[in-house]
């Protein structure tokens, strides 16, 4: 792996931002981005917006090219930390963020993505209180404005994610579980799918917490990840989903078959 470092990690000069003494945060807000100069901005103000104190925010940078490093310089009061290194992928910076997260929960948001409001994360705070879960919310597709979401289960995970940028693990599952780098762009999916295999709880919580781009790389199907799902869903949620999935794959050809012109 190439880890040539164009710029360290660079502490925040302001207070509202960086925990007190040698605490750790109670959330940890993480970017990672290449070449983002366009929407970065918006991100980080979103996170600059929050009320909420206790928090930090790293930013993981794959080498820019486009401007996304000035934007970064400009913006170094309100990000705790931020990298700018090669990486081998958006998880491959992921788990770079997750090594350098102090929090005891973690929220990955996207750069093209924002927070919903400026007290999002202070409404979020007040509703962690079981430092074993992992607590989801939901996110405003910016394609259409529909809520995207709502509370799982073990069949509708089979079915979809939960997005990330709504998402905020616990500190004893992040430090533990890096992401799997040859579960392609879905590899976040794969991640929960894991996780709620192995009895992790998750706890829904009725916020909208980003507005998501939703026409983003990890939006976009992945044969990859495809062809590992259904294994996934025999090993991790039971072999009786894995059935049921089948079942419902093999009805969604058959319709489809029906309905061609």
């Amino acid at each position: 792996m190439n880890t040539a470092t164009d710029a360290p990690a660079r502490p925040a000069a302001s207070p509202h931002h960086a925990p007190a003494g040698g605490d750790r945060p109670l959330i940890t807000i993480a970017t990672v981005v290449r070449n983002g100069a366009a929407t970065l901005d918006a991100t980080i103000r979103s996170v600059a917006a929050q009320t909420f104190a206790d928090m930090e925010y790293i930013v993981v940078d794959g080498r820019s090219t486009d401007g996304t490093l000035d934007i970064l310089r400009r913006h170094e009061t309100h990000i705790t930390t931020w990298v700018s290194e090669s990486d081998r992928g958006i998880y491959d910076a992921m788990n770079k963020a997750l090594a350098l997260a102090r929090g005891r929960w973690l929220l990955f948001l996207g750069a093209d993505d924002t927070l919903t409001a400026p007290d999002i994360l202070e409404r979020v705070a007040a509703r962690l209180d079981d430092a074993d879960a992992v607590f989801y919310g939901d996110v405003i597709l910016k394609s259409s404005g529909r809520a995207y979401c709502g509370e799982m289960s073990a069949y509708r995970l089979m079915q979809q994610n939960i997005c990330h940028q709504a998402i905020f693990y616990p500190a004893g599952v992040f430090r533990s579980k890096p992401y799997d780098l040859d579960a392609g762009l879905l590899a976040d999916y794969k991640y929960n799918i894991e996780l709620w295999g192995a009895g992790v709880p998750f706890r829904h919580m009725p916020l909208a917490v980003s507005l998501f781009e939703d026409a983003g790389a990890s939006s976009r199907p992945d044969e990859k990840f495809e062809s590992m799902r259904l294994a996934l869903i025999d090993r991790h949620l039971g072999w009786p989903y894995g059935l049921v999935k089948r079942v419902r794959n093999l009805l969604v050809k058959v319709r489809n078959r029906l309905t061609r012109p």
